[in-house]
């Protein structure tokens, strides 16, 4: 028994076999998805959902679906993307406490 996730329910029945071939196509399909998620009663998980499709349009129809297929990868939400590498610098060492000296930046006293 293979359960299915309502968001993957939703996303087959209004995406697939359905021409996308021009921006009012696209429309429909964002505004039939749209009525099918203000069906669910719970305001936070509605806007969840909401999100879900949102990316969901923007990777398989929109703009991120023409970077999709430059990178021959899979929709993956926001989530489950691996983060982008972090660079590290490095600075010159500071002295012990971590700060500057204080008194070397400060004028000398008359």
């Amino acid at each position: 028994d293979t359960t299915v996730p309502l968001k993957d329910l939703l996303w087959r029945k209004n995406f697939e076999n359905r021409p996308l071939d021009t921006p009012e196509q696209k429309a429909l399909l964002e505004s039939d998805l749209k009525e099918e998620v203000a069906k669910i009663a719970d305001p936070t998980v509605r806007s969840y959902y909401i999100q879900e499709m949102k990316d969901r349009l923007y990777f398989e129809v929109g703009q991120g679906a023409r970077r999709k297929v430059q990178r021959g990868g899979e929709f993956q939400s926001r989530r489950a993307r691996r983060p982008r590498p972090v660079r590290i610098y490095r600075r010159e060492a500071l002295p012990r406490g971590g700060r500057q000296d204080r008194d070397a930046s400060r004028p000398a006293a008359a």
